[in-house]
């Protein structure tokens, strides 16, 4: 498509190589069998040409006196909206030429277009590419959002004293959600961080934009970092809360155990099969061994209660 400044809408081109005004963007679907030959009309230098041809998705970049390329990270489409899940895409720039290509659907390359579609066409190419840029740092910045929002879900169950065995145990679930989600945000967003041009730079190439982009990428990671140490505090208040209600059941555990123990030593005498047990013969031992129980027990809780146990 070229895009003019100006003009309400991208035209489409069948060379995107010809000469016009405004510049000309491509994009490519790389697992298509025709995407070989559409990037062939690019004239790519030869490893860039490799660069679009590979599987891998480490990001890097690469540049010349005359064009900037790479692979960066974005966000594949899901079902779920708050879902993460990143792919990557890749991309050629030069003055009035930007190719792009991706293996599976992404949202920045999405969002970038739509909005071109909808009239803001860029006056510059690398304008179009730091606009794909942008959203996936606005992407990643409403993400961790969410994920803050989600933490105070989890916040709210651990701090409910109603039915905490359920919420904690709902607050348990969601919290391994976020920190799982967290750590693929910080793997996609972190290498952006490290991304630098230096002195390769094309002249033509808007530095300053670029160092714009850089510093919403420490941003946006400063947010990702901020909820990570919050899901570590929650995660520690989790563990100390689940801590302190296994101590207090073993608590229960053992106070039963030692109400108990007199009595399990008292049936155990009274239940030998030996002479001259008392209260044999008696008409009422059973009664006197049912009250010598119970003021087992209670001699044993008024010990409890002196001790501070009770």
């Amino acid at each position: 498509m070229r895009l003019i400044p100006g003009e309400a809408a991208a035209r489409p081109v069948d060379n995107p190589l010809e000469a016009g005004p405004g510049w000309v963007w491509a994009h490519f679907d790389l697992v298509n069998a025709n995407a070989k030959q559409g990037l062939g009309l690019c004239e790519l230098p030869a490893e860039v040409a490799t660069l679009f041809a590979e599987t891998d998705e480490t990001p890097r970049l690469l540049a010349d006196g005359d064009w900037l390329a790479g692979v960066l990270p974005d966000f594949e489409h899901s079902p779920e909206p708050d879902e993460v899940r990143t792919g990557a895409f890749r991309f050629f720039l030069r003055q009035n030429l930007l190719v792009s290509g991706r293996r599976v659907p992404v949202r920045g390359v999405h969002d970038a277009w739509r909005s071109l579609s909808s009239g803001a066409l860029p006056p510059r190419a690398d304008a179009g590419f730091q606009r794909v840029r942008r959203a996936f740092l606005d992407e990643a910045a409403r993400l961790a959002n969410v994920l803050q929002s989600d933490l105070d879900r989890v916040e709210d169950d651990l701090l409910e004293t109603e039915g905490h065995a359920r919420r904690q145990a709902r607050a348990g679930a969601l919290l391994g959600r976020v920190r799982q989600r967290i750590a693929r945000l910080q793997r996609a967003a972190k290498p952006l961080a490290r991304l630098k041009l230096e002195d390769a730079a094309p002249s033509w190439l808007d530095v300053d934009g670029l160092e714009a982009l850089q510093r919403r990428t420490l941003g946006v990671l400063d947010d990702l970092g901020a909820v990570q140490d919050r899901s570590h505090a929650l995660q520690d208040e989790l563990t100390a809360r689940q801590n302190e209600e296994t101590n207090r059941r073993l608590y229960i555990l053992s106070v039963v155990t030692v109400v108990l123990a007199p009595t399990t030593l008292i049936t155990g005498f009274f239940g030998m099969n030996t002479g001259g047990l008392p209260w044999t013969q008696f008409p009422h031992g059973t009664a006197l061994a049912g009250a010598l129980l119970a003021g087992c027990i209670g001699l044993v809780l008024w010990m409890l209660r002196r001790a501070g146990m009770l």
